[in-house]
């Protein structure tokens, strides 16, 4: 018979962010969820931010540029997907509104557009209807529509 062996709430912690980087919220979640105590989690997430082991900002800025590369979204529902794993609006916005003055940001445009197009019958209408869903802006499609590409 193996003997289960007890981690400290710490110790879970760091094992969690060693396998994924994860935002204060979804870590606090995980830890809970496996019977740690509020205040257990709320030390040992102390302790990590103070180390910079656990930083939202980080975790935002490294989601965006995963989805970036993957999904083609915009800043609104890059923004989204961020709250929904529990980072504050304030750190999501801001790291979206990094994001997009970045040369990636503006390639994913490019490349929803141009799959959008591929696949979409119905002209310019359908075109901005699709854009404004993967959560570009008007002035964002009217601004990199006016650059062609």
């Amino acid at each position: 018979m193996r003997k289960k062996i007890f981690l400290s709430c710490y110790d879970r912690a760091l094992g969690l962010l060693a396998a994924a980087e994860h935002c204060g919220r979804s870590l606090e979640r995980k830890l809970l969820a496996r019977g740690y105590a509020e205040s257990e989690v709320a030390q040992a997430l102390s302790r990590l931010t103070e180390e910079k082991l656990l930083d939202d900002r980080r975790f935002a800025a490294l989601w965006i540029e995963f989805r970036q590369k993957r999904k083609d979204e915009g800043a609104r529902r890059l923004a989204e997907g961020l709250r929904q794993r529990g980072v504050d609006r304030q750190t999501a916005e801001a790291a979206v509104r990094e994001a997009s003055r970045g040369e990636e940001y503006r390639a994913a445009f490019f490349r929803a557009k141009a799959k959008i197009l591929a696949q979409a019958r119905g002209g310019e209408n359908r075109l901005v209807s699709l854009l404004l869903r993967k959560g570009y802006s008007l002035s964002e499609i009217r601004k990199y529509g006016e650059t062609g590409e």
